[in-house]
């Protein structure tokens, strides 16, 4: 008898048949921009690390795959306890909340939540941002630069940054001269010129500032609390130490990230001077060589001399350029050529 070796095909199994429809299924999920979520993110920069301006931060909003038209709809959460609404933001930090540690980095957990045009499901994006420190330069400023005894002056820390005060000095032979807080105010009762030394540290890391404190029976009192006098305690100030931060006056934030802010400015620009051809160029530049009445200053009187003859010699020289340039007698001219 002759066996039968002819096989029959087994049918496809309905298990591999649902599976082959759902792999199908979730490409086409995938693949369809209709399931595509709105993507939320952010970018920030920070002031100008090296100025007053190091705690704000600027945050610029983006959104992908939806809308969001209104301010209300962009929700910051800033990581110090605030929150922000809008596309772009400014937020200024406190330095009472810094880390006490000077070792401790300055980060926040910040985090952006939108909400899309129509109600749409909600995304966020959230970024560890780290304050980046100025470098440790030692400032301060003197409520009195110069007066006659007794002179009180008052010593304010204006370094930026986290930092500790190692020492200030009032440049005052004797004792109780050296503080290690500020605040801090001295009585100068003798005559002299004394150097006041402030000394700062972070870590390992000192600075040193120094400015001149001079106490006289015949000085005009120079101090902040003084509005009248005729030299302000910020002219004072400018004669700090080499190496002594300035600060600048506006936030410090790259063009390559403003280019696409919205965000509104507190600076006003000044109005340009328009140029006056009628006036005598030659006679305002001799009219601001002259100095204030102050008998009372050393060396006044010495100055108004050398400027005397600089006066003289400057006339000179106008009545030559004029009888060149063929122009009429001026103001300063004595009224001849």
């Amino acid at each position: 008898m002759e066996r039968n070796t002819h096989k029959t095909k087994a049918p496809v199994s309905v298990s591999s048949g649902l599976l082959l429809l759902f792999a199908l299924f979730a490409l086409f999920v995938i693949i369809s921009p209709a399931s595509a979520a709105a993507t939320a993110d952010f970018k920030f920069e920070q002031g100008n690390p090296n100025s007053a301006e190091y705690l704000r931060v600027i945050y610029l909003g983006s959104l992908e795959g939806a809308t969001a038209t209104e301010d209300s709809q962009w929700v910051w959460n800033f990581g110090d306890g605030t929150t922000g609404t809008g596309k772009n933001v400014v937020h200024t930090y406190s330095a009472d909340i810094l880390p006490t540690n000077l070792h401790d980095p300055v980060i926040f957990m910040v985090r952006l939540d939108v909400t899309p045009d129509g109600g749409g499901k909600p995304c966020s994006k959230s970024y560890k941002v780290e304050i980046k420190e100025p470098s440790l330069a030692a400032q301060f400023s003197l409520s009195a630069t110069q007066g006659p005894p007794p002179l009180e002056v008052t010593v304010t820390d204006t370094s930026f940054g986290r930092h500790d005060i190692e020492s200030l000095y009032f440049g005052y032979p004797g004792s109780d001269t050296t503080v290690s807080s500020l605040p801090a105010t001295h009585v100068y009762d003798r005559e002299g010129t004394y150097p006041v030394t402030l000394t700062v540290s972070r870590g390992d890391e000192t600075s040193k500032a120094t400015k001149q404190v001079i106490v006289r029976k015949d000085a005009i009192y120079i101090g902040s609390e003084n509005p009248e006098s005729s030299v302000s305690s910020e002219s004072a100030d400018a004669t700090d130490a080499p190496g002594t931060l300035n600060a600048p006056e506006t936030l410090d934030i790259s063009a390559s990230i403003l280019s696409d802010a919205d965000v509104s400015s507190d600076v006003v620009s000044e109005p340009s001077v328009a140029e006056n051809n009628d006036e005598d160029f030659i006679g305002k530049s001799i009219g601001s060589l002259k100095l204030p009445d102050t008998e009372n200053i050393v060396g006044v009187k010495e100055i108004k001399s050398k400027r005397d003859r600089y006066l003289s010699f400057f006339e000179e020289i106008i009545r030559l350029l004029r009888s060149v340039a063929g122009l009429p007698p001026g103001p300063f001219d004595g009224g001849s050529l």
